[in-house]
Formats: structure tokens, C-alpha cells, sequence
């Protein structure tokens, strides 16, 4: 294992728990290119976290276009997920697009502008979530093949983004950034200002509800999509199959604050994870439905 590839692994162990596990699922040839694609995922996704200003970000952004593009002002092989990131689409033909695609997404994440719809959010989840999730599809059968896997895709990765949202709901409204949707705010009647100031009523617990049960449909609609068509591509699907364990926790009281979700206990995700890579394995998705 390449110092960059240990880095990339290293990355997706500590900060991304559930793909990391996804990974040991996959064949050991294909691993690499999973977490230099989980690494990036990591890189672009977190730019907000490490930058004051909306500028600095977008700096960072534009870096990684031109990294991709090979318009690189800098060395892209002093960068570890970088260079990790070149390999892997030499090495198994990731489109430039979709992966350019992913990182224009990102410029949302820079500013405080509320999410606009429910569509909007969809949209944003396809081009962040449902893209990588076919980026690593990809990776595990091809180009060719992963066309068969586009719905399952599209749909997943929306219900994990929204998941993924709701789990820093908290971490968000610190920072008085809204990823609920305008019009999910409109038809709970939630006051953005309670939301920004931690405030857990009824009416945000009613607005959260149903941006659960709209991952669920979108979770439901890719796991149907899939039935029966499972094999190779399995450890790509494997982080959406612990969605439901946050919601149950999205559900629980919050005792009138926003509090955060804590990551699921390692053993509870493991077996999670081993449970539903066992039924992909048998193609028996319906179970893992339940």
C-alpha cells in the first residue's frame, strides 16, 4: 500500500465509519479506488469546516476543478487525495463530469442561503450523494455495467443525503444554515429563527417527520430498484442500509433543544452492515426492507 492510499483509508476510517466498513466488503483489488473516492467525497464536503469566508472556499473548489481538469496551478501528486483521486480514474474510468459535477454541487454548502424546495434538495443530493454512490458502482463493475444501477443510485443517494442532513441538523443551525427546505418549513409553519436557535418543538419534530418519511420513500424506491440485481455492486448500497437507525433516533424526544446524533455504537453498525450485506448477498432485499 502507496503512503497516499494509507492516507485516503486512514481518512475514511476515522471521519467516515460507515463507508470505510462498506469497503471491506468489496474486492481487495477494488478498495483502493473506494477510498480515494470516499477521501475526495471527505475533501470537498467539508471545505465549509476549515474556511471563515465563502471566498477561501471557493478557492479550494475551483482547486479541485482544475486538479481534475489537469489545469492544476499546484502539484496535484504533493496532494495525497489528489493524486489517490487521478489514479482511480485512470484506473477504472470515472467521468471527469460527474465527479466535476460533485464539487460545483459543493458551492451551496459555502453560504447561509436557505435550501429552496424540496426538489432543490433532491437535486442537491443527486449531484453530492447519488453521483458518488455511481462513482463507486463504477468502481466495482465498470462503466458499461453501472447504467444498471442508475435509479438504484439516484434514489439512494438522495435518501442518504437527507439522512446524512438530518444527522447534522444541530451542527447546522449553529451556524444558521438551512438545509430543510423552505417549502417543508412553510407547510410545518417552522420559524427559521427557533430553528437557528436550537429550539425542538412540535412543529420542527412535525417538519423533521417528514423529511424522514421522504427518505424512506427514496430508500424503498432504490432497494426495489435493485431486487434481484444486487452481486458486484452491494458495498456501494451498504452505508444506505443504516439509515434506519438514525431515524429511529431522529424520532426520539429532544427534550425542547436540538441535540446531536451520536454515532451508532461500533458493534450496532457492524452487525447492521454484515446483516445486510448477508441478505444482498442471497438477493433477498425485501428482507433487508424490514
Amino acid at each position: 500500500m502507496s503512503d497516499n492510499s494509507a492516507y485516503c483509508r486512514e481518512q475514511v476510517t476515522k471521519i467516515d465509519r460507515d463507508r470505510y466498513l462498506s469497503c471491506l466488503y468489496a474486492p481487495e483489488d477494488k478498495r483502493r479506488g473506494l477510498f480515494a473516492l470516499y477521501a475526495f467525497n471527505l475533501e470537498i464536503s467539508r471545505i465549509r469546516e476549515m474556511v471563515k469566508d465563502p471566498l477561501p472556499g471557493e478557492v479550494r473548489l475551483q482547486w479541485w476543478l482544475d486538479a481534475i481538469s489537469g489545469q492544476s496551478h499546484g502539484s496535484v501528486q504533493d496532494n495525497p487525495v489528489a493524486a489517490e483521486l487521478i489514479y482511480a480514474i485512470n484506473q477504472f474510468g470515472l467521468p471527469a463530469t460527474a465527479l466535476e459535477s460533485m464539487i460545483k454541487a459543493r458551492q451551496f454548502d459555502l453560504y447561509n442561503d436557505p435550501m429552496p424546495s424540496l426538489a432543490d434538495l433532491e437535486g442537491y443530493t443527486g449531484e453530492t450523494q447519488s453521483l458518488l454512490m455511481q462513482m463507486a458502482v463504477i468502481i466495482l463493475v465498470g462503466y458499461e455495467r453501472a447504467s444498471n444501477y442508475s435509479e438504484a443510485c439516484g434514489h439512494g443517494g438522495v435518501s442518504n443525503g437527507i439522512t446524512d442532513l438530518l444527522v447534522s441538523l444541530p451542527w447546522q443551525a449553529s451556524r444558521r444554515q438551512q438545509f430543510i427546505p423552505m417549502d417543508v418549513m412553510r407547510r410545518n409553519n417552522v420559524d427559521q429563527e427557533r430553528l437557528f436557535s436550537g429550539d425542538y418543538n412540535e412543529r420542527l419534530e412535525s417538519a423533521v417527520a417528514e423529511m424522514v418519511e421522504h427518505a424512506e420513500f427514496h430508500q424503498n424506491k432504490a432497494f426495489k430498484s435493485l431486487s434481484g440485481n444486487v452481486g458486484e455492486v452491494a458495498p456501494a448500497f451498504l452505508p444506505m442500509m443504516l439509515n434506519q437507525q438514525y431515524w429511529k433516533r431522529f424520532r426520539r424526544p429532544k427534550n425542547g433543544k436540538l441535540h446531536p446524533i451520536h454515532p451508532l455504537p461500533e458493534l450496532k453498525r457492524q452487525w447492521a452492515m454484515w446483516n445486510a450485506a448477508r441478505l444482498l448477498s442471497r438477493k433477498e432485499v425485501t428482507r433487508v426492507l424490514k
